[in-house]
């Protein structure tokens, strides 16, 4: 299956059913299910992740943050002359 292994290059969660084959290809890089119950788990999980991730971007991540961690830096490195 060449499309598996494009999906690879993208970076992104690849969700597979638990075969032989995938197991080979994708190793520990991937979410693996054998029914319907585990797949809705892993939908989920990744769905959680995701909005964890979503978070920190526009919650901590933020251009005020960054500057406030600049100025930090800055003014420990000054302080340390």
């Amino acid at each position: 299956n060449p499309s598996l292994i494009e999906q690879l290059e993208y970076r992104r969660p690849i969700i597979a059913r638990r075969e032989p084959y995938h197991l080979e290809v994708l190793q520990n890089k991937g979410y693996y299910f054998s029914s319907i119950e585990k797949l809705k788990k892993l939908l989920n999980i990744i769905e959680l992740k995701s909005k964890n991730c979503e978070y920190k971007l526009k919650k901590i991540y933020t251009w005020e943050y960054i500057a406030k961690k600049y100025a930090e830096l800055f003014k420990n490195l000054y302080i340390k002359k």
